[in-house]
């Protein structure tokens, strides 16, 4: 908890990456701790004036239910989560490669789609307790390395790495369309061989940085 009443609060909301998780059998652990983690980069990034509420859940998607791990469903669980934190000045939606698994009959073109549900959310849960709106800065997910997948997650993800070449354009396009802050992410990060899926200490490093430059040039 940052105690000064001035600083800007951002939720970041989203999946295994924002969790943190370094890969099954990491030697150092299953999880970066909180100064390696991509959120924790943006915290000391950003400094005293920020404060960054990590909500990183593996598994969950945009919406609907994970067939693989349940009970992953954000749209679903971020409402209450959303109005726990509030006020809130910026939210970073970091979700979607699991909604390209190959449980999913989402069409990857539409799986930014469901993120205006989270605005009707948002603006219940803001109306509700009466404080303003936040900005909001959707990221796009990196390319998932698919053939690198099938070591630790067999099929779960076959197929997903032409859903998430779509990524770039789809969540762009929304991000415009909603007048969203928009970060690319596949620009300069990608998943770590470890598993295809998820990122290395290294590009937790740069993502954070990114975002932090990024929430830095952008008035709160």
């Amino acid at each position: 908890m940052n105690t000064d009443p001035n600083a800007k609060r951002i939720l970041v909301y989203g999946d295994s990456l924002t969790f943190g998780f370094a890969g099954i059998g990491n030697p150092g652990g299953e999880k970066f701790s909180s100064d390696k983690r991509f959120t924790g980069v943006m915290q000391t990034e950003l400094g005293a004036g920020y404060e960054i509420i990590e909500e990183g859940l593996r598994g969950r998607t945009v919406s609907e239910e994970n067939v693989f791990f349940p009970h992953r469903n954000g749209l679903e669980q971020f409402g209450p989560i959303f109005g726990s934190h509030l006020p809130i000045d910026l939210v970073v939606f970091s979700l979607g490669t699991n909604d390209a698994n190959s449980g999913s009959n989402k069409k990857p073109e539409e799986i930014p789609n469901d993120f205006s549900k989270y605005v009707e959310s948002m603006e219940f849960w803001c109306k509700s307790f009466n404080f303003p709106l936040p900005k909001v800065l959707l990221v796009a997910p990196p390319v998932i390395e698919e053939e690198f997948s099938y070591k630790i997650f067999k099929d779960i993800f076959k197929g997903a790495k032409e859903k998430s070449l779509t990524f770039s354009e789809s969540y762009k396009n929304f991000a415009a369309k909603n007048n969203w802050l928009f970060l690319d992410s596949r620009e300069f990060i990608k998943p770590g061989e470890i598993d295809g899926i998820h990122l290395d200490e290294k590009s937790n490093k740069i993502l954070g940085i990114k975002i932090a430059e990024l929430i830095k040039s952008y008035d709160l």
